[in-house]
């Protein structure tokens, strides 16, 4: 597992968890926002 801290606006950090074995990614995040804004995020498409 790679664990990749993200900044979202300079303003917010969550975590997105990307599972090699598995072929998943999942995103820790204490906003709980709803998954079309990380779809949409540029930080996270383009660092995975």
């Amino acid at each position: 597992m790679i664990f990749l801290p993200l900044n979202r606006n300079s303003a917010h950090w969550y975590v997105a968890v990307l599972d090699g074995v598995n072929e998943k990614i999942q995103i820790l995040d204490s906003l709980h926002m709803d998954r079309t804004s990380y779809d949409a995020e540029k930080t996270l498409t383009t660092t995975v």
